[in-house]
């Protein structure tokens, strides 16, 4: 895989497609990430954004078992 491809090649990158989240309160964060990867995205700041703590946001993003 190159990091940039070579010679006059188009420089592009698609978002990938995740299935949608079963954890409602998620949405809004994952649209957030999305429309703005380049920005400082820290979980302090998403669980702020979201209204949770940072120990609950990280247990939203674990898999259920």
């Amino acid at each position: 895989m190159f990091m940039q491809r070579p010679g006059g090649q188009s420089q592009f990158s698609t978002a990938l497609r995740t299935p949608p989240t079963r954890q409602p309160q998620l949405r809004s964060l994952m649209d957030t990430v999305i429309a703005e990867p380049a920005a400082e995205h820290t979980v302090m700041s998403m669980a702020a954004a979201d209204g949770v703590s940072e120990r609950h946001l990280t247990r939203l993003f674990r898999p259920l078992a």
